[in-house]
């Protein structure tokens, strides 16, 4: 073998090796190609998750190319993992509450109905005859009778007096009444005398005054009504008397022809109170109904037109233009008024001669507001109804202008105007300006409409109502929509050209719920959106007017309504205590919550009625339902889970649900710590999935516990003691660990005294201000509270102290009453004292107090306390012999009421009793609700130690501190300061003012997370695969609940899956499963692009290394050889 040879075979070798690298590095290039490949179109590896899905995102090539673009070919679901994939809830945020309320039968209406009744249009004449005082002189005036201190206008600076709040000027010698010569006055009285004749007389010189005859009327009351008219022959001053009860002066000036000397510069008018103005119209409706409505308007005059003054022949003397007026004050004000006084008493064109005025003319404008709207409806005749409604209007947008309104004014008004001036310088007109308009053109009518459409449903009779509104929110119309959807509101009738705007809605039931926006009630989305509608009223030259209405959207409204199907189940939540049969839960009571689940959405907080949190004990039977859990609303789908979070100290808490004929069924399992197991279980499994066959070749296996946590509020105990102590009234406040919370301790009747902290028990407590405040709270919290509910002595009905009185106390048989003995409940010294009840020769004798049935009434109940001593000692008739009976001597105590029934027959009732007391302690009779007999006739408060044992010798009493209340009061009486105190818990209140949770509490309350505990265990062949572990393995605490899950070590070969995770507790019956199965190594789906290249590619490879390989060999051999 030359060297040549041998350096050609290294090189070969070499070059072998570098063949077998390149194809061990192209075999490894051709698996990351494939693996890539995978990924490329979207498979991966993926860890067990609760959702049971692969991780998988479409890629181009999960796309084909076709003539209408782009085609989807993959057959696998898009899926990406969150959180919620991982069974473990991270979320920080406070669950949402979804509120359910009890339904009604039917829907209420809206609180949007008008209030309407019948009205009684006033009297608007300021006439006596309506309201009358006695012996006062009235005067007849063109607006009726007023009295005779009440028609002249009082002005300050005259410097007269004036009289009802200095609105008017007395009747009196210095300011006669005045008339002119040939005036007459017609005056009347008011009385009960039954002798008029005669009282009517007067005094004036040379006849100025002549008298008429007087009228005598007697009216419904017996008052009677005298009249007479006196008129005037000539100038001069008089009187007239009625009797001597009342007196009238009158001045009649003497005509004078000059001018300047003697006359009038003015004509005024105003609209006296009460003035209205009256617009009337009648429609007659299809049923024949007669429909009369009348507006009612407050009138002022806005301006004169003109004035015309004129003689008895009827010629036009003087004449007052627009231009001669000018307003004094506004209207409404009292005072208003158009005065020319002002701009025409320095021109003598405007002067006119007194004695020449015989009446007068007004031409003025009106300014009308709106007041009231009186609709009457009659039938043949007979009025069905009257309704009254305020369209009164404050901006001023309502008002009306009449330019033209006449009043003629008689001589009677010229008179008046004459007096009511108060210089007499001109004439003050006063108008009632009560004018009632008859329409006599048709009014104008709309009749709006609106439209409703129903998707998913049909109309019903009466299902869908709608709202007319005027433009202050007013309803004037309600009318439902027919089964076509159509809605026809009432005729609008228009009176007056103008501009109106009206609103339309639906009437959305009240009891509706705003769901997306959109409120939702009873299985209807409703439409809420309103229109509006505006109508323009016109008249024409001749008066006629016309309507046109115009709606916001362009025509009538249409409201769109979507029925979703409504579906309700009864739910029942049950209760089991595993170990019910060992211990007794009968003073146990657990709240729980329930949680509304809907896909997508994050669980929701169930309330029922404003109540989130439901509860279960012994007297309940441990069950609690509900008929209606909505489990299709609103378009939605929900399901539900309960939860308990009030677990007890020691326990944990297992739920199973399930339905059972259209019931939701719930059962909340507590089991006692101790019994806890937690049960974990391998399986083998073959690539098919059934079991594997055969042994497994590991002989244990090895897997990480994990348990994911929340944090519950735990009971801390809130007690309410007495000064000794003794418990009054305990509550359970929920808290969560490490938080604190405030309170407040209340006394709903009576006064609370001595407020403070007595003791706290694995957390702090503090009391200041009047709040309470709990802090560092620990499983076990429990705080004591003193809260003196002091009675508020005038609630008491009776109260016997006997300090320095028997109280009226009386004994019974020969025993004697006593009293001022220091042997007293309520505190010792001089100043108090007991009554003794001695010289008790029988057991039944005692002491007795009669009751008044005006304040303890039969029929009634009551709260009866007293306080009751018994002394080993038997008391002479003297008070001072004495006789032991010996310590060990007990005998019974009673408070009994006896009564006598409506027959006279004798009653005992026993009210409180103490069947054996010994003697020297001081026994609390009580007895909170006692009703008494409702025949009673006498009651008698009695007590005695009837039963007691002897024979001619009983023990003395002593009696204190005997108190009836109300019924329902637990009283008792503090020993050393005698405050009468409550004890009953219905009147303590309790009420958390505010909790404060650490951020890291509030970060975990209600949420999932991962707790730092971990356990390693073993799962061995010698354990059958299954592994248990004791609640004392677990190590929970109270404040939290627990959800465990399994994670098992790496295995060659085996792909884990699990089953059954996420439970706080299970049996070897019902385990958490580790599942191995075996791997049977196939290549996956590849996702559409087939395994044909990676086949063929694999397959040339083990050819060209097999040829290759032979080409080895053989020329190996040759070499060989």
């Amino acid at each position: 073998m030359t060297d040549s040879y041998v350096t050609d075979i290294r090189a070969r070798h070499k070059r072998n090796i570098r063949l077998a690298w390149l194809l061990l590095i192209l075999g490894l290039v051709v698996a990351c190609s494939v693996a890539w490949t995978l990924r490329g179109v979207g498979i991966t590896m993926a860890n067990e998750t609760v959702c049971g899905m692969e991780e998988h995102q479409h890629s181009a090539a999960c796309y084909a190319d076709t003539a209408d673009g782009s085609q989807l070919i993959c057959t696998l679901p898009e899926h990406i993992h969150t959180v919620a994939c991982t069974g473990i809830d991270t979320a920080n945020n406070g669950p949402p509450v979804v509120e359910i309320t009890t339904p009604t039968e039917d829907p209420t209406e809206p609180a949007t109905e008008p209030e309407r009744e019948t009205v009684q249009l006033p009297n608007y004449l300021a006439d006596a005859s309506a309201s009358y005082e006695k012996n006062v002189i009235y005067v007849k005036t063109a607006l009726g009778e007023r009295s005779k201190d009440t028609v002249h206008e009082y002005l300050a600076n005259l410097g007269l007096p004036g009289t009802n709040d200095g609105k008017y000027i007395l009747n009196s010698e210095e300011s006669p009444y005045i008339l002119q010569v040939g005036d007459t006055v017609e005056l009347c009285i008011y009385t009960d005398s039954s002798n008029t004749d005669g009282f009517w007389s007067s005094s004036s010189p040379d006849g100025v005054l002549v008298a008429g005859t007087a009228t005598t009327t007697t009216l419904a009351d017996g008052t009677k009504k005298i009249e007479k008219t006196y008129s005037t022959a000539k100038a001069g001053t008089g009187v007239i008397y009625f009797g001597n009860q009342s007196s009238f002066y009158v001045s009649v000036p003497v005509p004078k022809e000059e001018l300047k000397d003697f006359h009038y510069d003015h004509a005024d008018i105003e609209i006296t109170d009460g003035g209205y103005y009256e617009i009337k119209r009648t429609v007659t409706d299809q049923n024949g109904n007669q429909v009369t409505t009348r507006q009612i308007f407050d009138s002022y005059i806005s301006g004169v037109n003109h004035c015309y003054i004129y003689n008895a022949a009827g010629s036009l003397i003087k004449t007052y233009e627009s231009t001669d007026y000018q307003a004094n004050g506004k209207p409404g004000e009292t005072q208003y008024e158009l005065t020319s006084k002002y701009k025409c008493m320095e021109k003598e064109e405007k002067w006119f001669k007194r004695s020449e005025v015989d009446h007068a003319q007004f031409d003025v404008q009106l300014l009308l507001k709106p007041r009231k709207q009186i609709v009457t409806v009659t039938k043949d005749g007979v009025q069905s109804s009257q309704t009254e409604t305020d369209i009164s209007d404050s901006t001023g947008e309502s008002d009306v202008t009449i330019l033209s309104a006449v009043f003629n004014m008689n001589h009677r008004s010229v008179v008046d105007a004459n007096n009511k001036c108060p210089d007499h310088s001109g004439l003050d007109f006063n108008l009632m300006a009560n004018v009632n308009q008859i329409i006599t053109v048709e009014p104008a009518s709309v009749e709006p409409t609106a439209h409703k459409q129903l998707t998913n449903g049909s109309i019903g009779t009466n299902q869908f109502r709608f709202e007319l509104l005027d433009k202050d929110g007013k309803l004037i119309d309600r009318q439902y929509c027919d089964t076509t959807g159509k809605v026809t509101f009432e005729s609008q009738y228009f009176l007056m050209p103008g501009t109106y705007t009206y609103t339309i809605r639906e009437s959305i039931p009240s009891e509706a719920v705003q769901i997306d926006g959109k409120p939702y009630s009873r299985g209807i989305f409703y439409d809420s959106h309103t229109e509006k509608v505006t109508v323009t009223v016109t008249a024409d030259a001749q008066g006629n007017l016309s309507a046109s209405m115009a709606y916001a959207g362009g025509s009538a409204p249409v409201f769109h309504n979507t029925a979703v199907t409504e579906r309700y189940m009864p739910i029942s939540v049950q209760k089991v205590w595993s170990d019910s049969s060992t211990v007794n839960h009968k003073a146990d009571a657990i709240g729980f919550r329930i949680w509304r689940t809907e896909s997508g959405q994050p669980d929701a907080l169930v309330s029922i009625d404003g109540k989130s949190k439901f509860y279960l004990n012994d007297a309940s039977g441990w069950k609690w339902s509900y008929t209606k859990l909505p489990v299709q609303y609103a378009g939605r789908t929900y399901s539900y889970r309960v939860e308990e979070v009030d677990i007890p100290d020691g326990y944990i808490a297992g739920y199973t649900s399930g339905q059972n004929g259209g019931t939701l069924e719930y059962t909340i399992t507590n089991t006692s710590k101790d019994a806890i197991t937690l049960s974990i279980q391998k399986q083998w499994l073959a690539p098919d999935g059934t079991p594997m066959q055969g042994t497994p070749t590991a002989q244990s296996v090895s897997a990480s516990l994990q348990r994911q946590c929340k944090e519950v509020e735990i009971p801390v105990t809130i007690q309410v003691v007495s000064p000794a102590g003794a418990l009054l009234e305990q509550y359970k406040q929920p808290a969560y660990v490490g938080s604190s919370f405030t309170f407040t301790l209340g006394v709903t009747e009576g006064t609370a005294e001595n407020v403070s902290v007595v003791s706290a028990e694995k957390c702090s407590a503090a009391y200041a201000n009047g709040v309470f405040t709990v802090q560092d709270i620990q499983v076990g919290a429990r705080v004591q509270v003193r809260c003196d509910n002091v009675m508020d002595s005038t609630k008491l009905l009776l109260h016997h102290t006997f300090e320095d009185t028997q109280e009226d106390w009386t004994c019974t048989g020969d025993a004697k009453p006593g009293s001022a003995y220091s042997t007293n409940y309520a505190a010792t010294g001089s100043g108090y004292h007991a009554l003794k009840i001695y010289n008790r020769t029988k057991a039944w004798m005692g002491a007795s107090f009669t009751l008044d049935s005006s304040v303890i009434k039969p029929g009634q109940t009551y709260s009866f306390s007293a306080y009751l001593n018994r002394a080993a000692v038997y008391t002479e008739s003297d008070n001072t012999t004495t006789h032991n009976l010996g310590a060990d001597h007990t005998a019974p105590l009673n408070l009994t009421l006896y009564y006598e029934d409506s027959a006279g027959v004798p009653n005992y009732l026993g009210i409180a009793a103490v069947a054996a007391a010994s003697s020297g302690s001081w026994i609390h009779l009580r007895n909170a609700s006692l009703t008494i007999p409702a025949d009673c006739t006498v009651m008698k408060l009695q007590v005695d130690a009837n039963g007691e044992e002897g024979t001619d010798k009983f023990s003395d009493l002593f009696l204190d501190e005997v108190i009836i209340a109300p019924a329902g009061m637990d009283i008792s009486v503090e020993q050393n300061t005698g405050r009468v105190l409550l004890n009953n818990p219905e009147f303590y209140s309790f009420t958390v003012t505010g909790k404060t949770i650490p951020a890291d509490v509030q970060q975990n309350a209600d949420n999932w997370h991962l707790d730092a505990w971990n356990k390693q265990i073993e799962i061995t062949a010698a354990e059958g695969w299954i592994k248990t572990l004791s609640g004392a393995e677990l190590g929970q605490v109270s404040n939290r609940i627990y959800q465990y899950f399994v994670e098992e070590d790496p295995m060659t070969g085996f792909t884990p899956s699990y089953s059954d995770m996420y439970v706080s507790s299970n049996t070897a019956q019902t385990p958490i499963i580790i599942k191995n199965q075996s791997i049977a190594y196939t290549l996956p789906a590849t996702g559409g692009v087939g395994l044909v290249p990676f086949l063929g590619g694999g397959s040339l490879l083990i050819l060209a290394s097999g040829l290759y390989s032979y080409k080895l060999i053989r020329s190996k051999r040759r070499s060989s050889a």
